[in-house]
């Protein structure tokens, strides 16, 4: 709940900052005041940083900049509930499927351990050690 009262309130911010700079300005402002605070939050500089780091950063910065301007894009043409709802709801459905194939997993393994697996059959499906169908 938390995060979405989050998510609302700073597009809403966002949103209002589209009639003086527009949304690539806004995506602007956004990656340059996260970047200050996971800088104050995490130090690098108290990291040895090497060149071989340097392509997962960019390709992070880069990545956070495309999704904020995309999003902040379909924000002017989309109503804006319609617009957090999607964002919200994206993740939170990639999670509800991998619990529910994880779940499904659990219970055929669980079914089928009652019946008596073999070995092999167990080990095929993961869900924990092979003392437990004895």
């Amino acid at each position: 709940m938390v995060s979405l009262i989050t998510l609302c309130a700073g597009t809403s911010l966002a949103k209002g900052l589209f009639p003086f700079v527009g949304a690539e300005g806004t995506t602007t402002y956004r990656l340059v005041f996260s970047t200050l605070l996971l800088m104050a939050f995490w130090r690098p500089w108290r990291r040895a940083w090497t060149w071989a780091d340097a392509p997962i950063l960019v390709l992070f910065g880069a990545t956070l900049g495309l999704m904020n301007l995309l999003f902040y894009n379909a924000i002017k043409t989309v109503p804006f509930g319609l617009a957090i709802a999607v964002e919200f709801t994206g993740p939170f459905s990639r999670r509800f499927v991998v619990f529910q194939k994880t779940a499904r997993l659990c219970l055929d393994c669980f079914s089928r351990c009652r019946h008596g697996p073999d070995l092999a059959t167990w080990k095929r499906f993961r869900c924990g050690h092979a003392g437990c169908c004895d």
